[in-house]
């Protein structure tokens, strides 16, 4: 057994499983026993009428590392699982269905995950379902995944193992089978890392499955509608009207931001340049907190905007003063551009990147993401849609100019090398039609 682990929580919800529950808690103890020292397994009883209740009371006053949460009636899984949530001591959280869906010994594989990613997800390798089921959870995984662009395999299945922070990060709302969805797609959005595990999925013994049903397809998406305008908002931010929810939303979908952040320091002084809604910066400020960030940018709506949507965090500060924030020499480990130097006349692009390597720590990162002029197809349709965003007031420059100013990413390198900088030039893979290109300079140490 080892000591390293941190204390365990199991939370299984429990409606009218009485041919299930003494075997999974049986199973779950030896399980937990194996793998942490402090543990406890957490049923709540959603109102059985089968006598599911009165086993686990029994097994509780054995054990007192179990216990039971009772609700009078049944009131959903996602109600069920929030109290179970609440009623969790330890630091780490799973999540299982009371049916023994799969062998529990998979946490010891799991558990490892947790040293980079804030939640594990489990999805399915194989799947012994009726047609019929198997249609719902193709479709309702689509659905999910396509709306919210969530990168997991499957969004309903019950094994969700995550840090205490996911609960502290997101709150959730769901009284019903929503809660798996909505749980990964707030973890995600507040900046959390998720992780993947396959498991062998063992059909059930005993007991009817609550989640096969029409009714229940249409409480989830009728509970995806009533959310739907904060879950599609990024990081969080909480839109003030339709235009901004369309804008953060896009925006955050159309920028590889997740493929950018792993070109930036993890601790220091970072100065996000022209950082618009503040979602990057916002992003960044969540995944370390030992970045200590500022956001600029001269809309000074955006800012306020974010000031008023964001969630509040230590080590990040918006700014929107008419000109931009100057850096004492040699005091940020990265600066980043995204999107900005096609603003800025071709005579201004030269004293701007120098202004942000005098500003930089020896070894620090000058991060640009701009869009290249090739190939010419992609450029065209990305040029007339940002001209579009000047001429509706969606992004604006300084000046008042409405000028765009797009170059090459080998103009783009040359300008860094000929200011010192080791460069690598990337193109990032994305599923829309743009020419990202990723200029990485390194400053001399």
């Amino acid at each position: 057994m080892s000591n390293k682990n941190p204390g365990i929580s199991l939370v299984y919800p429990m409606y009218n499983e009485r041919e299930n529950i003494a075997q999974a808690v049986a199973h779950g103890a030896q399980v937990l026993s194996s793998l942490a020292v402090k543990w406890e397994i957490v049923v709540v009883d959603d109102g059985s009428d089968d006598g599911s209740a009165a086993i686990v009371a029994r097994l509780a006053r054995k054990d007192p590392r179990v216990r039971l949460v009772s609700h009078s009636c049944n009131e959903g899984l996602g109600l069920a699982l929030r109290n179970g949530f609440s009623a969790a001591r330890h630091e780490v959280i799973l999540y299982c269905d009371s049916d023994l869906p799969y062998d529990l010994s998979i946490l010891a594989r799991a558990l490892p995950l947790l040293g980079e990613a804030d939640l594990v997800a489990g999805f399915r390798l194989n799947r012994r379902e009726s047609a019929l089921r198997l249609v719902y959870s193709k479709a309702y995984n689509f659905v999910i995944k396509a709306a919210f662009d969530l990168p997991v395999r499957d969004v309903n299945f019950s094994f969700k193992l995550f840090k205490r922070r996911v609960l502290e990060a997101v709150q959730l709302e769901s009284r019903g089978s929503f809660i798996d969805a909505e749980l990964l797609i707030k973890t995600r959005n507040a900046g959390l890392r998720l992780a993947e595990i396959g498991i062998v999925y063992t059909h059930r013994r005993h007991g009817v499955s609550k989640l096969s049903s029409v009714a229940t397809i249409i409480e989830m998406l009728g509970e995806l509608r009533r959310q739907w305008k904060e879950l599609a908002s990024p990081c969080g931010y909480r839109p003030a009207c339709l235009r901004d929810m369309i804008h953060t939303s896009y925006r955050w979908r159309s920028c590889p931001f997740e493929f950018l952040e792993t070109m930036v320091p993890a601790q220091g002084k970072i100065l996000d340049f022209g950082c618009g809604h503040g979602l990057f910066a916002h992003w960044l400020a969540i995944r370390s907190s030992r970045r200590e960030m500022t956001g600029w940018d001269p809309d000074a709506r955006k800012i306020a905007l974010a000031c008023q949507r964001l969630r509040a965090l230590p080590n990040l500060r918006l700014r929107s003063e008419a000109e931009p924030p100057v850096a004492a020499p040699s005091s940020l480990a990265a600066v980043i551009a995204i999107d900005v130097l096609a603003y800025l006349p071709n005579a201004e692009k030269d004293a701007f990147v120098r202004r942000c390597r005098e500003s930089l720590t020896p070894g620090g990162v000058l991060l640009i993401k701009e869009i290249d002029t090739r190939p010419r197809w992609k450029y065209a349709c990305t040029r007339l849609q940002e001209g579009a965003a000047l001429a509706l007031g969606l992004t604006r420059i300084p000046s008042g100019s409405k000028s765009l100013h797009f170059e090459s990413a080998n103009r783009h390198r040359e300008r860094l090398e000929s200011l010192g900088f080791a460069v690598r030039v990337l193109t990032p893979k994305t599923r829309l039609p743009y020419p990202h290109v990723v200029i990485v300079g390194t400053k001399a140490r």
